[in-house]
């Protein structure tokens, strides 16, 4: 690979990411600014955005969920990651729960690798009904939902933005 390929791959797959997210939740989903850097900046001077962490973000300030994108060729199987012997995906999972935790929202791990699908860690709270192919994994003592996308928008809570004032809503999807 190209030097800085494996950058641009990254940020390749976050704007697919933040495409899909915007056709399904039928609102702008985009890059943060350094993809996730504002939120670690913002630490090391000591201030928190209060509402930019991880890569995507929405202008709607309910939206519900921290996401991080990972497109890497690091070592991972869902083998691995079933046996909580994924070094790479604990890290991921963790900088992902710090990242949502700093803005309250919902982490969302959205993986992947070439030739492999498109996966989806996060919490129960981000699903309607749990599907039957779920993998439930234990990381830092917290259990981690895992799914390939495709799945998880089936079944994930739907979204109805709300005022700032208001928590964010979620209702069954129809």
């Amino acid at each position: 690979m190209k030097p800085g390929g494996a950058k641009q791959k990254g940020a390749q797959f976050e704007l697919d990411i933040a495409k899909l997210f915007t056709k399904e939740f039928k609102i702008p989903v985009r890059r943060c600014p350094n993809s996730g850097g504002w939120a670690t900046s913002g630490k090391k001077e000591g201030m928190s955005s209060g509402l930019l962490s991880g890569d995507l973000t929405c202008e709607d300030t309910t939206w519900p969920f921290g996401v991080e994108c990972k497109k890497q060729e690091k070592v991972w199987t869902l083998e691995a990651i079933l046996n909580n012997s994924c070094k790479v995906f604990v890290d991921w999972w963790l900088q992902c729960v710090r990242d949502a935790t700093n803005c309250r929202k919902i982490p969302l791990l959205v993986f992947s690798r070439n030739f492999v699908g498109v996966f989806v860690a996060t919490r129960r709270e981000a699903f309607d009904t749990l599907p039957p192919n779920v993998l439930i994994v234990s990381v830092a003592g917290g259990e981690v939902y895992v799914v390939t996308l495709d799945v998880w928008l089936q079944c994930r809570k739907v979204w109805i933005p709300a005022s700032p004032i208001t928590p964010p809503l979620f209702s069954e999807k129809k």
